[in-house]
C-alpha cells in the first residue's frame, strides 16, 4: 500500500512539472528599427525592427532592458539609429504572444 501511495505521488509531481512553462529561451534578431513607440525622450514603450530576410519583429522593451553597455535602452539612441538606418541586435523572450527585448546593443 506505501509503495503505491508513494508511486502515485511521484506520479502526480512529475505530471505537475510537465505541464509548468518552461523559462524561455533568449533568441537574437538584428535589423534596422522601423518604428518607435517612445514616452519622451528617453522611456521606450516598445519598437520593430525587420530582418534581413524581410520578416519584421515588434518588441515590447523591458523596463530593465539595458544597452551594451548595460545602460537604460534610451528613446533618443534608438531615433538615431532609425533616423541612420543602423541596424540594432536584440536579445529577446517570448512571454506569450509578446516579444520582450531584453539587451539591445549595435
Amino acid at each position: 500500500m506505501r509503495r503505491r501511495i508513494w508511486a502515485l505521488t511521484l506520479a502526480a509531481c512529475l505530471a505537475l512539472a510537465a505541464c509548468a512553462p518552461a523559462a524561455s529561451a533568449t533568441t537574437t534578431v538584428t535589423g534596422p528599427i522601423t518604428e518607435l513607440d517612445a514616452a519622451g525622450l528617453t522611456s521606450v514603450r516598445g519598437f520593430s525592427l525587420r530582418d534581413g530576410q524581410g520578416n519584421t519583429w515588434t518588441f515590447t522593451v523591458s523596463e530593465s532592458a539595458t544597452d551594451e553597455d548595460g545602460r537604460p535602452v534610451n528613446a533618443s539612441h534608438l531615433r538615431e539609429h532609425m533616423a541612420l538606418g543602423d541596424p540594432v541586435t536584440v536579445q529577446f523572450q517570448r512571454e506569450g504572444d509578446t516579444l520582450v527585448a531584453r539587451r539591445v546593443g549595435h
